[in-house]
């Protein structure tokens, strides 16, 4: 990942809206493949960048969960094609 995208992440830590499930999922969903700056990057790189960095000792964990409950929560209401895709970011994350 560039300087430039592992900057962007620092920031979106140390930014309180993002400890919410809902602002997780628009990020997840939306966000990472709209922003210019992760043009280079696909979802799964960004959130395996995100869960392996340790910005806050109390707030990762968090933030793991929140990332984990997102995939999980839409699984379960995607269609079958999907759910193949969100389950195989899902063990690819966990690996």
């Amino acid at each position: 990942m560039s300087e430039l995208g592992e900057l962007y992440l620092l920031k979106l830590y140390t930014t309180k809206p993002l400890t919410t499930k809902n602002t997780w999922k628009n990020l997840i969903f939306n966000g990472i493949s709209k922003d210019e700056r992760f043009k280079k990057f696909h979802t799964l790189g960004v959130l395996k960048k995100i869960l392996s960095q340790q910005i806050s000792v109390e707030l990762q964990p968090q933030i793991n969960t929140l990332i984990f409950e997102v995939l999980d929560e839409e699984v379960k209401v995607s269609s079958p094609e999907r759910q193949k895709n969100i389950e195989y970011v899902i063990k690819r994350l966990k690996e």
